[in-house]
């Protein structure tokens, strides 16, 4: 993730709901890496690698959702994967919007 994009620390809204997701919540990036460039690999033999850290959850049935997390140094965003227990979706989709309000908010006074 590039500096100062999503500002980090151990205090304010985005490092609380940070805190309480990984309490309750398994969170892990949606893809291994960042979106691949168009002039690379075919999507055919890209398939396999970009859902490798969410094919699971789809054979499993467990709830997931991505949502973004920043952006690379290349400028290509970051997702971030909330991953639940059996049958807790509402509780992953609320994960994920207080996850995205609190990171909006800090986006949004690191801007100048």
């Amino acid at each position: 993730m590039q500096a100062g994009h999503l500002p980090e620390g151990r205090s304010g809204p985005l490092a609380a709901v940070n805190r309480n997701l990984i309490r309750r919540y398994r969170m892990l990036p949606t893809t291994p890496f960042t979106a691949p460039l168009i002039t690379g690999l075919d999507a055919v033999t890209m398939a396999p690698l970009l859902t490798r850290l969410t094919a699971p959850f789809n054979l499993t049935g467990l709830p997931a959702l991505s949502v973004p997390c920043g952006t690379s140094s290349e400028g290509l965003p970051i997702g971030l994967q909330i991953v639940g227990a059996p049958w807790a979706e509402r509780r992953v989709l609320r994960a994920g919007r207080a996850y995205e309000e609190a990171s909006s908010r800090v986006v949004a006074t690191a801007r100048p």
